[in-house]
């Protein structure tokens, strides 16, 4: 009666990031673990890269045979920048009408043909307006087409897509699996190589996100700006340590300054427009969040504990290579169900 109480599950999970293509074989029962992992970057002349298919599908398959994953079922998340996000209020209204409140009063602040989008939505809290009872709702809109096309990138690669998610909704979904007790307005800030990303957690919710200035390919330009000579960021910083007093420690801190100053503002936001408090803690997350000493200096700059969303805390990944902080994206994903 009770023989699947802990019988393990095999999810395979696919980012289709900015620059490169991510995926994770996950299996999951008493003890988790990761079976499989692969990055591949994409050298991409558009810059949008999943326009050029000839480019992303060869990627796709090997990926695909990296995780055995042909003919098999995946969970797919794809980048913010065809994603539309807004927060809105609707009436309280039973569940089965609210579909069709929400797209109602969505249309009073976009402008959208809702046969041509896909619409989710997640209810953040109930409030009052005019001592009239609202439902503050998270809403999210995909272009039908555009998601499609994805689909059908996955599909030429000879897998099917099972479910499509965003970085946001699984960055949380990571959180909550690794820290059972996490306090509310918690931001999580992946440190990626196109982009770096903003979301805020409040009550096991997402509650605002932001694509920030600083990223791997601004410091890259940077550190270049300035004459310093290099193959690749993870090289640079290998053996690296804040506060070395070398000319790439000044560039780094520089770059960081500029992260702190946007983070700092974007809290700022929250708290006085959002209406959404003071941020108590930070998770850093991607590859560049592996700089040594990033979390103290964020953390003394900006009177904040700082800590780590890392994946290797999760699960055991004893033959895994790939640098988990860079697969915090996926891992969430692959933990969808």
């Amino acid at each position: 009666m009770i023989k699947n109480f802990l019988k393990s599950r095999n999810c395979i999970a696919i980012e289709l990031g900015y620059s490169a293509i991510k995926g994770v074989r996950i299996c999951t029962g008493k003890v988790g673990k990761i079976d499989g992992c692969g990055i591949f970057p994409l050298n991409f002349s558009s810059p949008y890269p999943y326009d050029e298919p000839d480019l992303v599908i060869p990627a796709l398959i090997s990926l695909r045979d990296n995780l055995n994953a042909k003919g098999k079922n995946v969970n797919l998340c794809i980048n913010m920048s065809h994603v539309t996000v807004r927060e809105i209020k609707v009436p309280v209204v039973p569940q089965d009408e609210l579909i069709e409140v929400v797209k109602w009063e969505l249309k009073k602040v976009i402008d959208y043909n809702p046969e041509e989008y896909n619409l989710d939505f997640k209810i953040i809290e109930e409030t009052e307006t005019e001592s009239i009872p609202k439902y503050v709702v998270k809403v999210y809109l995909a272009r039908k087409s555009i998601l499609k096309q994805y689909v059908s990138l996955i599909e030429h690669a000879e897998m099917k897509v099972d479910l499509i998610t965003i970085p946001p909704y699984v960055l949380k979904v990571l959180l909550a699996n690794l820290y059972k007790d996490t306090p509310s307005n918690v931001a999580i800030v992946d440190l990626g190589a196109k982009s770096t990303s903003l979301s805020v957690i409040k009550n096991n919710a997402v509650r605002f996100e932001r694509q920030l200035i600083f990223s791997g390919f601004e410091l890259e330009d940077m550190l270049r700006k300035e004459g310093v000579e290099f193959n690749s960021l993870p090289d640079l910083y290998l053996g690296y340590s804040l506060n070395d007093g070398t000319l790439v420690d000044k560039v780094t801190k520089s770059a960081l300054d500029i992260l702190i100053d946007d983070l700092s503002k974007s809290f700022g936001y929250y708290n006085s427009v959002i209406k959404g408090g003071a941020i108590s803690s930070i998770f850093l997350t991607g590859g560049l969040a592996n700089i040594n000493g990033i979390s103290d200096y964020l953390s003394s700059n900006m009177g904040i504990s700082v800590n780590f969303l890392n994946p290797a805390t999760l699960f055991q990944c004893d033959d895994v290579t790939v640098d988990l902080l860079r697969l915090s994206v996926v891992v969430g994903t692959g933990l969808l169900t």
